[in-house]
């Protein structure tokens, strides 16, 4: 009976560390790929939101409202027109 039944070949066994440390390497390019993604997604997001932000702020409306200390009703009905 041989011994050396489920041992695989010198070849055989290079073969699938290769294909382990590729797919290995594929994981985690892909992982960096997409943190990296989503942080640049964030960050744009981010910065749309104050570009939005500074617009509405420097209004007249809203300007008046803060400095007069103006009822908040028209800050939030302006607000809710925005939106």
């Amino acid at each position: 009976m041989p011994h050396n039944k489920f041992r695989f070949s010198l070849q055989a066994t290079i073969m699938w560390l290769v294909c382990g440390v590729v797919a290995l390497a594929l994981i985690v390019t892909g992982y960096m790929i997409e943190h990296e993604t989503a942080k640049n997604t964030e960050y744009l997001v981010k910065e749309k939101a104050r570009a939005v932000a500074r617009a509405i702020a420097t209004t007249p409306l809203v300007a008046d409202a803060l400095s007069h200390k103006l009822p908040e009703e028209g800050i939030q009905r302006y607000a809710d027109h925005i939106r």
